[in-house]
């Protein structure tokens, strides 16, 4: 398994075998040798970082998150068609743009365009949890799942800040790993 981590500075990519919808092909993707990178978040984002984490009112939560992984995942699979990380990049905090030029993306996701990994099932599907929504030290939101697709899940691990209000992308990793049904028992979990 290809690993990628891009947490403001870098961005988290893991694909392996790519088999999630009608039509994929088995294919491996090697990993990049991007390193983490750690920054403390700027002044602007500290003094809006006590928002609240989305409503924690039953369906109110659900359609919160299912809005941050959907259109996350979109703009990255968006950005992989196209070969334009620009609007990837917009959306993202400030910190994460300050990071990473729209050129640093697409080098960084170059073999994930290459083993065309399509994320657009997104649009249509609901994200499972793996954990509750949390937030982390510096008032980040972090959010870890996966679709339930066959015969490999895509997984995800998204972190957002809040700026003006609003959460926007501050990480992301990615990664595909059998499906329940396709393994015969429980997939390995992502870390």
């Amino acid at each position: 398994m290809n690993k990628y981590w891009l947490p403001a500075a870098c961005l988290l990519v893991v694909c392996s075998s790519v088999a999630v919808a009608q039509g994929w092909q088995n294919q491996t993707v090697p990993a990049p040798s991007v390193k983490p990178k750690t920054a403390a978040p700027p002044a602007a984002v500290q003094r809006v970082a006590s928002s609240p984490p989305p409503t924690s009112s039953g369906q109110s939560l659900q359609v919160q998150v299912q809005f941050l992984v959907r259109t996350s995942l979109m703009a990255l699979n968006d950005a992989n068609r196209s070969g334009n990380y620009t609007v990837l990049r917009d959306l993202a905090a400030p910190s994460f743009r300050e990071k990473n030029s729209a050129a640093d993306l697409a080098h960084i996701f170059t073999e994930m365009r290459r083993a065309r990994l399509d994320l657009s099932m997104a649009a249509i599907m609901a994200p499972e949890l793996d954990e509750q929504p949390s937030l982390d030290g510096e008032r980040r939101l972090r959010l870890k799942g996966y679709y339930a697709t066959e015969p490999n899940r895509v997984v995800f691990d998204l972190i957002y800040e809040s700026v003006g209000g609003h959460w926007l992308l501050n990480g992301i990793s990615i990664s595909t790993r059998p499906s329940r049904a396709a393994a015969g028992g429980p997939g390995p979990v992502a870390k």
